[in-house]
């Protein structure tokens, strides 16, 4: 990968180019014979960003699952993986190339760009249902023929509040950077604060333009007793804020998603991104304790030897074996089948690297985000410059203060 994953929230935090993209539309996939057509996304080739390794986990998964004798003796074909090139046209053109492709199923489309829900809308009109997918978008988290594999963007964010709170914190400041995208992340976590019975909450912007070297904007921050700080703002500026934090002496808590706090970002801290307290929706890949976990490296090590062990591949590995999972209970395997077995999960779900994941009880549960399944988020702490899981397994984020 050439530049390093910041997921959904990087795309909400970051400029973005548009280019064409195009593709045929066709009736969804019938299902019939001993295989089930299954169709992703995800850009492969950007300079701007590439993830060629989550497909690599997707298709070492498809292997995987084959070699066990496929869902219910049926062997997955991936008949399309198409290439975003991260743009909103290339993820529009992606959606409409899968349809053409007569895929039974969309199984983890990597979307980061289009948050007009043109993508969800193409697969709605094709009737072909969508499971896995990284809930980058609102509409996304609102679609009914949308089955995310995580809570996605949002939990990521709502997850820093849990952190800042189990971490004992009582005032807390939010830091965001002029992206309006901040104020949106801020006002999801100042209400998850809220929800947790903590009310002593500020946000304070930071504009690297007028304070570049963010002096003035870290006391501003952590005055008043602060102690503790959550950061919602695109990685460059994360970096900053915690590298001079640290270096005017702030001793609080401060509190991050992964997806806007990458591993070269971790790395360039240096020591200072020690004690950083970190969340994940999957499972961090050096939780050598965590089934998932071993189960994802045995088959990149089998399948997909060279590619790098990382969040996206994992993510990819994962969206496949969910797929596998939820379809088990199909009655039949075209794509009203499936979406039929995936509205009937019941029993959760757990696959390891995620929080368990279930339709039946959840869809709904979550107010303004219906599509929110697996509620479960992980936590860690910056130590020598990787994340150390903090061994409490998945959280549930959204709940509120009992």
């Amino acid at each position: 990968m050439r530049i390093k994953r910041g997921r959904q929230a990087l795309a909400a935090l970051s400029a973005l180019a548009l280019l064409a993209g195009c593709g045929s539309t066709a009736t969804s996939g019938s299902g019939g014979g001993s295989e089930i057509k299954i169709g992703s996304m995800a850009s492969l080739t950007s300079s701007v960003y590439q993830v060629p390794e989550y497909k690599a986990g997707f298709q070492a998964a498809a292997d995987s699952v084959n070699a066990a004798g496929g869902v219910n003796g049926r062997k997955l074909n991936v008949v399309s993986f198409c290439d975003t090139t991260y743009t909103q046209n290339g993820e529009l053109g992606c959606a409409r190339s899968i349809v053409g492709s007569k895929a039974d199923v969309v199984v983890g489309p990597y979307t980061q760009i289009d948050q007009t829900g043109s993508v969800w809308k193409v697969f709605q009109a094709a009737k072909i249902p969508v499971i896995g997918g990284d809930g980058g978008s609102v509409a996304e988290l609102n679609d009914p023929n949308s089955f995310p594999l995580s809570s996605g963007f949002a939990g990521g964010f709502i997850g820093t509040a849990q952190g800042v709170v189990d971490a004992g914190a009582k005032t807390i400041a939010i830091v965001i950077d002029t992206n309006p995208v901040g104020q949106f992340a801020a006002d999801m976590i100042t209400n998850s604060l809220k929800d947790k019975g903590v009310t002593n909450v500020r946000t304070v912007k930071v504009d690297p333009n007028v304070d570049p070297t963010f002096a003035t904007s870290v006391a501003r921050a952590t005055s008043g007793g602060v102690d503790g700080v959550i950061i919602a703002a695109a990685p460059v500026n994360v970096a900053r804020f915690v590298d001079a934090s640290k270096g005017a002496g702030y001793q609080g808590k401060i509190v991050v998603t992964s997806q806007i706090f990458p591993t070269q970002v971790i790395q360039q801290l240096g020591p200072k991104a020690d004690g950083v307290i970190v969340d994940n929706n999957l499972a961090f890949t050096n939780d050598t304790n965590n089934p998932g976990v071993q189960k994802f490296k045995a088959d990149m090590a089998k399948y997909a030897p060279q590619a790098p062990l990382n969040t996206d591949s994992e993510t990819g590995w994962a969206t496949v074996q969910l797929f596998a999972k939820a379809a088990a209970g199909a009655k039949s395997y075209d794509s009203a089948g499936l979406l039929a077995a995936f509205q009937a999960v019941e029993t959760p779900i757990d696959i390891g690297v995620t929080g368990s994941w279930a339709v039946v009880g959840r869809a709904g549960t979550v107010p303004n985000l219906p599509r929110v399944l697996n509620p479960g988020i992980a936590f860690g702490v910056v130590k020598n410059g990787e994340v150390v899981p903090d061994g409490r397994g998945f959280i549930n984020v959204f709940s509120k203060a009992p």
